[in-house]
């Protein structure tokens, strides 16, 4: 019984080791449409934020399509304004 509290800090020690800097990799959205690779070029690899590309471009699009009906609403308030 003597033995047992010793055991805590000796597992708790190995089980948070800290092995260095840990980093999170984020998604980036690019500034421009990524280029597909040439596949003749096998080290060529795939831009890996394609698809955030392509996410960011359809949101756009669709809050663009979304806001067009504000301006009929905005239209009616025209005859208040100054």
């Amino acid at each position: 019984m003597q033995e047992i509290p010793q055991l805590e800090p000796i597992l708790m020690k190995h089980l948070f080791k800290t092995h260095g800097k840990k980093t999170i990799k984020a998604p980036i959205i690019p500034q421009e449409q990524p280029k597909v690779p040439d596949r003749s070029n096998k080290k060529a690899l795939i831009d890996e934020n394609t698809w955030l590309w392509e996410a960011s471009e359809l949101l756009l699009k669709n809050v663009e399509k979304a806001i067009e009906p504000l301006n009929d609403y905005v239209k009616t308030f025209e005859a208040f304004g100054d």
